[in-house]
């Protein structure tokens, strides 16, 4: 991989453990996570930031 990324993420999801999988796995796939929040509003919250 050239270092860049395919694009930004942000991780809704209230399992923390599953949390963390899912942002390796996203991240494997060449995407950067760039948050992660416990539910649907607060990831609404984070994208207006």
């Amino acid at each position: 991989m050239s270092g860049e990324t395919k694009g930004r993420v942000l991780i809704a999801e209230d399992d923390a453990l599953v949390c963390e999988l899912i942002a390796a796995l996203v991240e494997h796939q060449g995407y950067q996570v760039v948050g992660t929040a416990r539910d649907g509003y607060d990831a609404v919250e984070a994208v207006g930031r």
